[in-house]
């Protein structure tokens, strides 16, 4: 995985996912942006997701900014 540093914009994300297979070979990059993106304090109810935390504590954007 690879994103952006953080920064206090709360309208822009950028950053990559890459999916492996269990050989250890890159099979797809799939890319991330805003609608891929939870600010720190989201509420998610009655969905199943899976999750990847990138910025945490200071460096959140909801503090940042």
């Amino acid at each position: 995985m690879s994103c952006e540093l953080p920064d206090p914009n709360l309208y822009h994300f950028e950053g990559n996912i890459s999916v492996i297979d269990s050989n250890k070979n890159v099979t797809d990059v799939l890319k991330l942006g805003l609608s891929n993106f939870l600010p720190r304090g989201a509420i998610v109810c009655n969905c199943e997701f899976y999750a990847i935390v990138v910025y945490t504590g200071k460096d959140s954007k909801i503090i940042l900014n």
